[in-house]
């Protein structure tokens, strides 16, 4: 897979998607018409699923571009891309590096097990959970001690196994898009009458956040915002849905550099402190997502109220400035080792250019502007239900003949980038063969 899919649950099926490979938002739910009543209107009753979709995916196109973990995935793919198009078979390792690194996304799809399936339908009935580790696989199939992965497990509430799932990249970018939704669905409340607003609130927490947040279909969707409302016992799921998605920002955009620095009692997690080392080393995500937390969870008890300073003090972190300040040098590093590729720039060179801008707005956890004040500038190509493209194929002499691959229309970078992007699997696929 290389696109972040959002999926209705009883649909079973993709209503919006993000593709990381072209950077590219599919709207399969919404006509370009839509999108005309949507700018007139956002707010609109028969508007608001749509503005709550868009936005979704434009969060994932945001976390994309611009977080230093986004602009990192970025550049190893430019390096991946220019080696394949070159022909510089000495380099086609960055392929492998490139393909290792998106397959972290998608940890659900194979590191999850589900067990029994028992609906929630009220909150007396609400899951349990504990957290263990386990080991990836390396190349040959086999353990890698030294790649360990963080497990959440939920059970029902009387101790009936209900499904194990990891604490994957991919769940801290739903974290940050469902909130994101949330936030939407919070200013449509707002703009409608008084006497309609309670009902309408009331609906939307006990029937549509409850089925969110108890659906083991939705699991990646809903697991940061457990570990969250549970480590930090907040009990207004709007409340934990928005921590969530700072501490998620935070960890997308921390240098390797100070994560090794974060502290780790053995007592808290249910690893060893070797394995606890290893995730710290290797940047797991979602093992970072957690311990800010646990290290956060007793100031935060004491204040009752999110604060990115103490957030940081609490796990012996830098200042919100100095990491800022940090990230925003190796954007820049990144962009400057961009630059050597000749092939795909004016595709790629932007990206990073108004990617470091949005960082720069937003901030290390997200918190300093709202997304809608930051992208406007430069919203992603959106493809609708009824957007037409141009399909073509090509020949592998016409594919590495058009280099480098300029003034591209959107037609031409669909298909171009979908004709590279199989190249980079077919060579990952047959690698060690």
């Amino acid at each position: 897979m290389k696109s972040a899919k959002k999926l209705y649950p009883k649909l079973k099926r993709s209503i919006a998607s993000y593709d990381h490979s072209n950077f590219f938002i599919f709207l399969e739910d919404i006509s370009q018409k839509d999108l005309i009543t949507i700018r007139e209107n956002p707010l609109a009753a028969n508007n608001v699923e749509n503005i709550k979709t868009l936005f979704h995916e434009i969060k994932h196109y945001a976390d994309h571009i611009g977080t230093l973990w986004g602009q990192k995935k970025i550049l190893n793919y430019l390096k991946a891309l220019n080696v394949r198009v070159n022909g510089d078979i000495m380099n086609f390792h960055e392929i492998v590096k490139y393909k290792n690194e998106e397959s972290q996304l998608f940890y659900s799809n194979y590191y999850s097990e589900e067990y029994n399936y028992f609906p929630v339908t009220n909150l007396a009935n609400r899951w349990r959970w504990t957290t263990t580790t386990g080991l990836r696989f390396n190349e040959f199939g086999l353990p890698n001690e030294s790649k360990p992965i963080p497990f959440v497990h939920f059970r029902s509430h009387d101790e009936k196994p209900l499904i194990r799932v990891p604490i994957s990249i991919a769940s801290l970018l739903e974290t940050n898009s469902t909130a994101e939704e949330i936030y939407w669905h919070r200013i449509y409340l707002s703009s409608i009458s008084e006497t309609e607003r309670p009902f309408h609130a009331k609906f939307f927490e006990n029937d549509v956040l409850l089925k969110l947040i108890y659906n083991q279909e939705l699991v990646v969707y809903n697991v940061a915002v457990h570990i969250t409302a549970n480590l930090l016992e907040i009990t207004d799921i709007i409340e934990a849905f928005e921590i969530s998605s700072r501490v998620a920002s935070l960890v997308l955009n921390l240098p390797n550099e100070y994560v090794i620095q974060i502290p780790f009692q053995e007592t808290k997690f249910s690893t060893t402190t070797e394995r606890a080392k290893f995730m710290l080393e290797n940047n797991e995500y979602g093992f970072v997502f957690y311990l800010l937390l646990e290290n956060y969870s007793k100031k935060y008890k004491e204040t009752k109220k999110y604060n990115l300073e103490d957030l940081l003090s609490t796990s012996k972190l830098p200042g919100s400035e100095t990491i800022h300040a940090k990230v925003l040098n190796e954007m820049n590093l990144i962009y400057n080792e961009a630059i050597k590729h000749k092939n795909l720039k004016e595709i790629f060179f932007s990206k990073l250019e108004f990617g470091t801008k949005v960082f720069n707005e937003l901030g290390i956890d997200s918190s300093q502007k709202k997304l809608a004040e930051v992208i406007h500038e430069k919203l992603p190509t959106l493809i609708c239900n009824d957007t037409e493209i141009n399909f073509k194929s090509f020949s592998d002499q016409e594919l590495f003949s058009l280099k480098p691959y300029a003034n591209l229309s959107t037609s031409d970078w669909y298909n171009l980038s979908d004709a590279l992007y199989k190249k980079l699997s077919e060579h990952y696929v047959v690698r060690g063969v």
